[in-house]
């Protein structure tokens, strides 16, 4: 992402356009702190999945955050 854009709420905009405020889940590379924080200030928490994910013929721990919103 661009640094001239950072900090403007873009991602919680196409988040919220996205999903709302419904349940969801997704899948972040446990590698990034930010990432994680960003999904926890909209509602998301890990749930202590973690899976080793091929990228590039690399594996790649990730772990799954969930939002139960009822």
């Amino acid at each position: 992402m661009l640094g001239s854009h950072h900090r403007e709420r873009l991602g919680s905009r196409l988040l919220t356009a996205a999903i709302g405020t419904h349940d969801a889940y997704l899948w972040v590379w446990t590698g990034n702190r930010h990432a994680i924080a960003f999904y926890r200030s909209h509602g998301f928490e890990l749930d202590g999945v973690v899976e080793d994910h091929p990228l590039a013929g690399h594996p790649m721990e990730v772990a799954r955050m969930v939002r139960l919103t009822t």
